[in-house]
């Protein structure tokens, strides 16, 4: 790949709460920019951004759009368990454990 090119990768995200969004973004240690429509997510330097429903993040940034999706699902789960009076035990990374109380 040449200096000058810049790889992105891009993924769909439909009806994105941007509460959970901002959330997610802060479990990967990243911040956001809101501009707008537009929300600029960086790490120190820019990482990507996030407008209408598409997720575009450099692939030189450490950070894959499936990871953004996965700690988004994440804190799906844990406020949807608040919500409804579940308890919600993180049993590994990726695993969750969510019982009536």
């Amino acid at each position: 790949m040449p200096c000058f090119e810049v790889r992105m990768l891009n993924l769909h995200m439909e009806k994105v709460d941007l509460e959970l969004f901002k959330k997610a973004l802060k479990s990967l240690g990243l911040d956001m920019n809101q501009y707008g429509s537009i929300i600029k997510i960086k790490n120190g330097r820019s990482v990507g951004s996030f407008s209408r429903g598409n997720l575009s993040v450099r692939g030189d940034s450490g950070v894959t759009p499936e990871q953004i999706k996965k700690a988004y699902s994440q804190e799906a789960v844990k406020q949807a368990g608040s919500r409804f009076g579940w308890r919600v035990q993180e049993k590994s990374p990726s695993k969750f454990l969510v019982s009536r109380q």
